[in-house]
């Protein structure tokens, strides 16, 4: 979490909160904080999700499709650690 505080301070981001889901895997996509996430998106409360690896969110068979329904909603997903050869959507 350390290295995604430095990151907002780092890029003069403001951070709304952090979201964890401690004790659940991210296959799991019934989570509470991935909940909260999506309704934050969805309400329009954020316009970024910072993450240290894109499969915190959730694994990669889920990923490229959680982030164009964010990008929707113009929220960007920026992960701190990106799998090789990844391509975010622009």
């Amino acid at each position: 979490m350390t290295a995604l505080i430095a990151a907002c301070h780092q890029n003069n981001w403001q951070a709304c909160g952090v979201i964890q889901d401690t004790g659940y895997s991210s296959r799991n996509l019934n989570r509470p904080g991935l909940t909260k996430l999506v309704q934050l998106v969805e309400t329009g409360e954020i316009d970024g999700i910072l993450c240290t690896h894109p499969d915190r969110l959730c694994r990669s068979a889920y990923f490229q499709k959680m982030v164009e329904e964010f990008k929707l909603h113009s929220v960007s997903v920026i992960p701190l650690h990106q799998w090789p050869n990844m391509n975010l959507p622009d």
